[in-house]
């Protein structure tokens, strides 16, 4: 079991800052995840932590073995670094059988037959593909490959397991499933894991703690409790699950919106100086009957989702979006919102 601490990463690329001065520390046995828009530096830091990209300055160390560390010029090669790597494509040799996919780790390492025999059995029995192992890649499912190139990852036991967007290639249906399988997967061996992707759900369903980056800096780090219901900026509110934004100015007693309407704000949350922009989940707006008192506006479009309804009401002029168990038809509605869930953001 073993600690991965980042510190200080910098990467540039001539002149363009594709990391910089990132610093996390991944506890041993955890699954933290990278989650930013394309071009966030998220995939850059993997492969520094991976040996794949030099970093320009900065530290990476696992336990007592350092990767990389400019102040000393310390440099580790990849292939010493004992890490498991599992890439958006899976990478498995299509002339190879799964259990010879499986033991190529294992020769390299210079493990012998009998050895390595037991190990590729114990590693595809772990990913419930023991029974494939005489079948090619091009005999297996999206989903199989994704499991044979875990396997080949998990036979020689490295030590931190970094995982890029290895779930993107598969349909939403399997996809659903293998995030449910992977994270078992995980706790069962035990593994550190660092976890690049840029889908939320992923992040939240899958993840211990979520890293968001933008602009190849870290602009929040939490649980994914955390980062959901308490976002620090509005890049990460607007980035993690879906939000609506209402400009509004401070008043007694809450918020005014640009027609005038008032909204009650919850205690505890900053108060911006000058105007500021409310922010709302779909699940703290609910439709409440004509008449009662809450904010008006008008249903503009609704989305069945598949057990329950998604409604754009346009409030002040601006679209907000509420979730439902029906069908609400276009016109005039009121909606309700719970005060304790609005967050406030400087304009």
């Amino acid at each position: 079991m073993t600690d991965l601490t980042v510190s200080h990463l910098v990467v540039h690329y001539g002149g363009v800052s594709a990391v910089e001065d990132v610093s996390f520390t991944v506890r041993s046995g955890e699954w933290v995840t990278l989650l930013g828009p394309s071009g966030c530096g998220k995939s850059t830091t993997l492969s520094a932590i991976a040996g794949l990209e030099r970093p320009t300055s900065g530290r990476i160390a696992a336990g007592d073995k350092v990767y990389v560390d400019g102040a000393t010029g310390t440099w580790l090669e990849p292939e010493r670094r004992d890490l498991g790597l599992v890439f958006q494509s899976y990478a498995l040799w299509p002339h190879m059988s799964v259990a010879e996919n499986c033991a190529y780790p294992l020769k390299l390492r210079r493990i012998g037959r009998a050895e390595r025999r037991d190990k590729v059995r114990e590693a595809l029995a772990l990913v419930g593909m023991e029974a494939y192992a005489d079948r090619y890649p091009h005999q297996l499912s999206g989903g199989q490959q994704q499991r044979v190139a875990l396997a080949r990852t998990l036979v020689y036991r490295p030590r931190v397991l970094l995982l890029d967007e290895p779930l993107s290639n598969l349909d939403a249906r399997v996809r659903e499933r293998a995030r449910d399988w992977l994270k078992d997967l995980q706790k069962k061996v035990g593994l550190t894991t660092i976890f690049v992707t840029h889908d939320q759900v992923e992040a939240l369903a899958l993840s211990d703690r979520i890293i968001v980056m933008e602009a190849g800096r870290i602009v929040q780090d939490g649980t994914p409790t955390g980062i959901y219901e308490r976002p620090t900026s509005r890049f990460v509110a607007d980035f993690v699950g879906t939000m609506s934004f209402l400009p509004a100015t401070l008043a007694e007693g809450g918020a005014v919106l640009g027609d005038g309407q008032r909204l009650a704000l919850g205690a505890g949350h900053g108060r911006p100086a000058g105007g500021i922009t409310l922010a709302l989940r779909p699940e703290a707006v609910a439709f409440a009957p004509a008449g009662e008192g809450g904010l008006t506006g008008e249903v503009v479009t609704t989305s069945y989702l598949g057990g329950r309804y998604s409604h754009v009401v346009s409030v002040a002029g601006t679209p907000v979006r509420v979730e439902a168990e029906r069908a609400v038809p276009p016109g005039p509605a009121t909606l309700t919102v719970r005060p304790e869930s609005v967050l406030v953001f400087p304009a």
